[in-house]
């Protein structure tokens, strides 16, 4: 995506950047699993930094499991607000888990999955 700047009258690139912690732990919070979900629905460029200690079963077994209802928020009202914009939860998981197979692709190149994946060629619409 691009967009002018104000002040400078030039034209800037956006893209997200995702650092994972060694546990992929942030795929537990929902505040997190909500921006990579409306990011991708924005069209913007997607590139998840993985630490070099990362497991990769750990990584496969939190894809395994992704769920937006079991997501953790420091407060509920949080939760509530995200888990309120999503008209189909497992729509929205399902999404979710591939569009996370497909940027951790390289990451996980050598790895067996229990859970075959389809990327979807839909998106999810949710508005925050």
């Amino acid at each position: 995506i691009k967009m002018r700047s104000l002040e400078s009258g030039r034209l800037e690139r956006f893209a997200q950047l995702v650092a994972v912690d060694t546990s992929f732990v942030m795929l537990t919070r929902v505040w997190c699993i909500a921006e990579l979900v409306e990011a991708n629905k924005s069209k913007l460029q997607q590139s998840l930094m993985i630490h070099s200690n990362a497991s990769q079963e750990a990584c496969v077994e939190r894809l395994n499991n992704i769920d937006v209802r079991t997501a953790e928020a420091s407060f509920p009202a949080d939760k509530d607000l995200v888990l309120g914009k999503i008209t189909d939860i497992d729509a929205f998981n399902e999404a979710l888990k591939a569009l996370l197979f497909k940027q951790l692709g390289s990451f996980l190149q050598d790895v067996e999955f229990d859970v075959a994946v389809d990327v979807l060629t839909e998106t999810v619409s949710v508005r925050f």
